[in-house]
């Protein structure tokens, strides 16, 4: 499994949209804008992983490749 890297441009930002957030007062606090990030970023943590690919099997590979050399 290969993890996500977030930069530390990507980084800085998701900083600067938690205090925005929280000035346009999406958020009473500065605390729970954060947490909001936060979360934000453990899904694509989780949603974003490397996952190994299934290989279809013989007869499928064959019907594929017949459709393209038609």
């Amino acid at each position: 499994m290969i993890d996500v890297i977030i930069s530390s441009e990507v980084a800085d930002y998701l900083d600067e949209l938690a205090y925005k957030l929280y000035l346009k007062g999406y958020f009473g606090f500065i605390e729970t804008a954060i947490e909001y990030v936060d979360k934000l970023t453990d899904d694509v943590h989780q949603k974003y992983t490397y996952q190994a690919k299934k290989t279809c099997t013989t007869t499928i590979q064959k019907i594929w490749l017949s459709l393209h050399y038609l």
